[in-house]
């Protein structure tokens, strides 16, 4: 047996797809989410720190992806990394943030919370 994933299955060949059954694989609502991590990590249920709600949205449906940025999340410094104050022209916190963000962070840190500060802004 062979399992071949592909996120472009129309680009295979036809003899290839023509040997292949097709399951699709759908995104998991939060509800889903939360009992697939309850099973891999009971103790993650009752924590005392919930998870920030935009992580959900950054996951986008894969439970691994949650952990991934669980983790991320729970590394950074605790100081707050307010969302947004950069929006405000008349703000002198972006300059502040930036070199704040450069001296608590290393850069995969920083690239991690940009993109979570992103799609926490669109969902806002």
């Amino acid at each position: 047996m062979l399992i071949l994933l592909s996120s472009a299955p129309e680009r295979l060949l036809a003899t290839i797809r023509s040997r292949c059954q097709q399951i699709p694989f759908a995104r998991l609502d939060a509800t889903a989410m939360a009992r697939v991590l309850d099973r891999l990590d009971p103790a993650q249920s009752s924590q005392p720190d919930p998870d920030p709600p935009a992580l959900l949205d950054l996951a986008a449906g894969s439970p691994g992806a949650l952990l991934h940025h669980r983790e991320q999340w729970r590394a950074l410094p605790r100081g707050g990394w307010p969302i947004g104050c950069w929006r405000d022209p008349r703000s002198d916190r972006g300059p502040r943030l930036a070199r704040d963000l450069c001296e608590a962070l290393d850069l995969d840190q920083q690239l991690w919370l940009l993109n979570w500060w992103a799609v926490a802004a669109l969902a806002a």
